[in-house]
């Protein structure tokens, strides 16, 4: 019994400390009944044993664990400055800017195209009396439109002895195949029949400019001329 008493300091356990002491110093020779007497008296009043080993263990393991985290967080915080102090990457380069290309130019217009068109939105129905007749064409008073009808309209050239139709107040439009109305010159004509004066002539004439008429020696008047052919009309437009 003498030999577990160090392991026990009895100094400072308050009453049951006294208790235990008066218990070891008491004449009591049954060293059987001190050990069960003895841990009871500890237990109820405490004891000054020191901690288990299990304990020094835990709070070790404790304090190592306390330890570790204490050196993770230094860690974490120095990557994190590690971080902080990086240069920021540059920001992405826009996309590479895709070179506008030219919107390519419509060639011009063919010119004989543009005055073929223009020729064919001019065109006129030619209907009238032949004044003058000249190598190149015939110079025709336009308006009658009586030779447009039956049985006038199955020839182009009506003789003089016929006497067409023709309205006074007549008035030319604009859309194409419009009756012509006044004075006109009319090139490119039919070789056949043979045309005289005064005889009536009904053909669809093409714009194909101006032309000088001379009714009588120093009188020149300009008037409109017209193609019975369409080529004719284009290659006398085209012309300085």
């Amino acid at each position: 019994m003498r030999r577990l008493l160090p392991i026990c300091s009895l100094q400072g356990a308050g009453m049951g400390g006294k208790l235990a002491r008066l218990l070891l110093l008491s004449g009591l020779k049954n060293d059987v009944a001190k050990m069960k007497l003895l841990p009871l008296l500890l237990r109820r009043r405490g004891s000054a044993c020191p901690p288990k080993p299990w304990r020094r263990r835990g709070r070790g393991g404790r304090l190592a664990g306390f330890r570790a985290a204490v050196v993770f967080m230094k860690l974490l915080l120095v990557a994190l400055a590690g971080c902080a102090s990086r240069p920021s990457p540059p920001p992405p380069l826009p996309p590479a800017a895709i070179p506008s290309v030219p919107a390519q130019t419509t060639p011009a217009a063919n010119p004989v195209e543009a005055i073929r068109t223009r020729c064919i939105q001019g065109r006129r129905r030619i209907c009238g009396q032949v004044l003058q007749i000249t190598p190149s064409g015939l110079v025709v008073e336009s308006g009658y439109t009586g030779l447009l009808q039956p049985p006038l309209n199955h020839s182009w050239l009506t003789r003089a002895n016929v006497a067409p139709s023709r309205p006074s107040a007549l008035v030319e439009g604009a859309a194409p195949d419009s009756i012509a109305v006044g004075l006109l010159f009319l090139t490119d004509i039919p070789r056949r029949p043979s045309v005289h004066p005064y005889d009536y002539v009904a053909l669809i004439g093409y714009p194909a400019g101006r032309y000088d008429y001379v009714p009588a020696p120093g009188v020149t008047n300009t008037i409109r001329r017209f193609a019975a052919g369409l080529e004719t009309a284009v290659r006398l437009n085209l012309q300085p």
